[in-house]
C-alpha cells in the first residue's frame, strides 16, 4: 500500500546531485505538462512497447527490464558539470538533458485551498536516479521494505550506502518491483536522444520510433512570419527534417571558422541559441541530436 506522503519537493531537496545543491535550481527544470506528442521526450514504457515490436520474441516486460536498470545505473543522468566551460550549466540544465517525473507541486506554488487536496496538483521535474530511487522509496514502491533503502539512501554517516544502493537496483529484476513501482517507472518521461544514444552504444538496432528526425511529421509554426522557413527544408529520405536545420548548418560552420577550439557541447549550445531566435520550439532539434549530428555536417562540408 501506498503510503500518504506522496511525492513532495522535499524528496527533491535530499535527492539533488552535488554540483546542483540548490533545490531552487532543480525546480527550475519543472514542466507544467508534458504533452504525449512532444517529441522530445517518451514514457519509458511505451517506450519499451515499441521497442518490444521491433523485436519479435520479446515482450515490453523485457525491454522495461533493461531500462530500469540502466536508469539506477545513471546511463540517463546528464553528464558532470564542466568547472571550465561557463556554458556548461545552462546547458545542462535544459530540459532534454533529464528524465522527468511526476512530483507535487511545491506547497509555496498552490493556494491554501489547492494544499488541501487530495491529490495533490503534480508538475514534471528534472530527476536523476538519486531522485527516482529517494521518490519511489518514499512511496513504497521499491522491491522489499522502503525502510531498507531509506537507511542505504540517507545515512549521513554511510555515504557509501547510495552506491549500494544503486549497485543493488541495478540487479534488481523488473518484476521484483512492486505493481505501484513497475508503473512509477513505465511513467517516467526520458528525452529520445539519450535513449537513441542508450541503443546505439549498447550496440542494439535502433527502433524506428527514435528515428526522430526523419519520423516526426511537420509541425506548422505558430508564428505566420516564420512560415517561410518551411520551404527551406531538404530531405534526405524523401521526408520532412526540423525546418531549422539549414539554419543551424549555416551557424555550425560559421562558429566552427570563428572558433575552431570552441568544445562541440558548447558549439551545439551556441548553435542551438542562435536557432531558438529564429524558429519556434517545435521546429527545434535538441541541442544533444545537434552535437550527434555535428560531425556529420562538418565532414559533408569538408570541416
Amino acid at each position: 500500500m501506498l503510503k500518504s506522503n506522496r511525492t513532495k519537493v522535499s524528496d527533491l531537496e535530499f535527492a539533488m546531485p552535488k554540483e546542483n545543491s540548490s533545490a531552487s535550481k532543480q525546480v527550475r527544470t519543472a514542466l507544467t505538462y508534458i504533452s504525449p506528442f512532444d517529441e522530445r521526450f517518451l514514457k519509458l514504457g511505451r517506450a519499451a512497447r515499441l521497442a518490444a515490436e521491433n523485436h519479435p520474441g520479446l515482450d515490453s516486460a523485457d525491454i522495461m527490464d533493461m531500462l530500469a536498470r540502466a536508469v539506477f545505473s545513471g546511463a540517463f543522468d546528464p553528464s558532470p558539470i564542466d568547472l571550465f566551460d561557463k556554458a556548461a550549466p545552462e546547458a545542462r540544465d535544459t530540459a532534454e538533458n533529464w528524465l522527468h517525473v511526476p512530483i507535487e507541486m511545491p506547497p509555496a506554488e498552490m493556494t491554501p485551498a489547492q494544499r488541501k487536496l487530495s491529490p495533490k496538483p503534480q508538475q514534471y521535474f528534472g530527476a536523476n536516479r538519486m531522485t527516482i530511487a529517494s521518490v519511489m522509496e518514499s512511496l513504497d514502491a521499491l522491491p522489499g521494505e522502503a525502510l531498507q533503502w531509506h537507511n542505504l539512501l540517507h545515512d549521513i554517516a554511510r555515504p557509501e550506502g547510495q552506491e549500494e544502493a544503486f549497485a543493488a537496483l541495478t540487479k534488481m529484476p523488473f518484476d521484483h518491483y512492486p505493481k505501484a513501482g513497475r508503473r512509477f517507472l513505465e511513467d517516467i518521461y526520458v528525452p529520445r536522444d539519450k535513449l537513441h544514444r542508450w541503443f546505439t552504444l549498447r550496440q542494439i538496432p535502433v527502433p524506428p520510433f527514435l528515428d526522430q528526425d526523419e519520423s516526426q511529421c511537420l509541425k506548422l509554426p505558430s508564428n505566420p512570419a516564420k512560415v517561410k522557413h518551411i520551404g527551406t527544408m531538404q530531405s534526405t529520405r524523401g521526408r520532412p527534417q526540423k525546418a531549422a536545420w539549414r539554419s543551424i548548418t549555416k551557424a555550425l560552420l560559421e562558429l566552427r571558422t570563428e572558433k575552431p577550439k570552441l568544445p562541440k557541447k558548447l558549439l551545439a549550445y551556441e548553435v542551438w541559441k542562435r536557432a531558438a531566435e529564429e524558429f519556434e520550439e517545435g521546429d527545434l532539434p535538441s541541442v544533444a541530436t545537434i552535437q550527434r549530428k555535428m560531425g556529420e555536417i562538418l565532414r559533408s562540408k569538408g570541416h
